[in-house]
């Protein structure tokens, strides 16, 4: 169909809303020159429309104007038009390729709403705005990969076909036919609402540790999705940001992150971290780990056994390193490991109660705890690691179990006031530097049951006789 330029002597200057609504049979329109506008939804349910020539007179296309116009492939919109409204080529499944041109400002929501075929998507330099879910696509037959940017827009950019602001500090669209994983770009802060949403075949997204907020529906129904680490910079997850996914479990390390109720399906087990002065807890099922504590915590601290019912199980590495006004701690019997460099630089701690249910104190766990005087190994430890106490210069006297079956590397090493240490018959191995520079001891026994002793383990114990 030829629409005319004119009627009864006037001219034709718009189309209004829903005039050819389901005009099934058509299968071609040409719009003339004098047409400046063109209805909410005009063209509505025109299935058989393949072709459409809109003319340079046309300087807006409205809501709906071309929905469901299945049999539409392609569509030139000229240099007059400055604004694509929302949902303006809604369903147009048959639709390939679109040239935008370069008077184009604003691109609505939903503009090119599930226009499944549709491969690749080019934004010129003069779109300034672009709504959500402008170019998605239902997960089924989801075929966009690229969206190019040129690079004189001043408002957005592209990098591997993903949509970004200028400057990339904000994630704004992921076409939903890319496949796989993505690495998000370290440039990136936030990631923007619904900027994954539906991607199907997504199976895991690395998020570097620059973004701090994750809108909502930012992963909602990406199907494949099994696996994400949200880093302890991420501040706020809004609604729904991954429900419908595949996730089973995910650990949000930062405390003071705000996460909607609805971000993630009720069936996922999320690992959140919580702060209730001085320490940081971090729940994992159906257990509780200490992450950390304020530098500024002084005097005795007793752990407690427990946090929102659940059992205080593990110290994490480093949790209270450089809390130096801390003279105990008390460890509970809840606590079954104790984790690298947990207590190191408490220089003021002299003394810690370590519990008969610990059975792990990993490297660096008591390094530079000045004013520690004594230590008693519970019965539960079986190995005292590399580097456990190295540099307690106030360690006085140590009692080792005979549950111990090993002395590791620079264990004592420069524990410079340790006079004796009597090291039972359930050692079999003593590790090089173990007791290197331990000045004060005046004796030791080594028992039969030590099979070997490594390199310098007593090296510059001037006080050995």
């Amino acid at each position: 169909m030829e629409i005319p330029s004119s009627y009864n002597g006037y001219p034709v200057t718009s189309i209004g809303a829903y005039a050819f609504q389901n005009c099934v049979s058509l299968t071609s329109v040409t719009i003339p020159d004098s047409v400046t506008s063109i209805g909410r939804g005009a063209f509505s349910g025109c299935s058989a429309m393949a072709s459409v020539t809109i003319s340079d007179s046309v300087t807006y296309i409205d809501e709906f104007t071309f929905e469901y116009c299945d049999s539409l492939t392609s569509v030139t919109i000229p240099d007059s038009v400055t604004e694509i409204a929302s949902l303006a080529f809604y369903v147009c499944s048959g639709l390939t390729s679109v040239t935008i041109p370069d008077s184009v400002t604003s691109i609505g929501s939903g503009a090119f709403y599930a226009c499944s075929s549709l491969t690749s998507v080019t934004i010129p330099d003069s779109v300034t705005s672009i709504g959500i879910e402008a170019f998605y696509q239902s997960p089924e037959v989801a075929s966009l990969t690229s969206i190019e940017v040129s690079s004189a827009n001043a408002q957005y950019s592209s990098d591997d076909g993903v949509l970004f602001n200028k400057d990339k500090t904000t994630l704004v669209a992921f076409p939903s036919g890319k496949s796989s994983h993505y690495t998000i770009p370290d440039s990136v802060t936030s990631i923007g609402y619904w900027a994954f949403f539906n991607c199907k075949d997504l199976k895991s997204v690395t998020i570097p540790d620059t973004v701090t907020s994750i809108a909502g529906n930012a992963f909602g129904e990406c199907h494949s999705l099994t696996s994400v680490t949200i880093p302890d910079s991420v501040t706020s997850i809004g609604e729904n940001a991954f429900a419908g996914t595949q996730l089973t479990e995910v650990t949000i390390p930062n405390p003071n992150c705000v996460i909607d109720e609805n971000a993630f399906d009720s069936s996922v087990t999320i690992n959140a971290a919580f702060y209730s002065a001085p320490l940081t807890y971090l729940v994992e099922g159906n257990s509780v780990t200490i992450t950390d504590c304020e530098t500024s915590a002084s005097g005795a601290l007793e752990i407690p056994s427990s946090y929102n019912g659940y059992p205080v199980t593990s110290i994490g590495a480093y949790a209270f390193q450089n809390c130096v006004s801390l003279t105990s701690v008390t460890i509970p019997d809840s606590v079954t490991s104790i984790g690298r460099g947990a207590f190191s630089g408490c220089s003021a701690m002299a003394s810690v109660t370590i519990p008969d249910s610990v059975t792990l104190i990993d490297e660096f766990a008591f390094e530079y705890c000045d004013s520690l005087t004594s230590v008693t190994i519970p019965d539960s430890v079986t190995s005292i690691v590399s580097y456990t106490f190295w540099n307690c210069s106030s360690l006085t006297s140590v009692t080792i179990s005979d549950s111990v079956t090993s002395i590791g590397e620079r264990a004592f090493q420069r524990c410079e006031s340790l006079t004796s240490v009597t090291i039972p018959n359930s050692i079999i191995s003593i590790g090089g530097d173990a007791f290197e520079s331990c000045s004060s001891l005046t004796s030791v026994t080594i028992p039969n049951s030590v099979t070997s002793i490594g390199s310098l383990a007593f090296s510059r114990c001037t006080s050995l006789t």
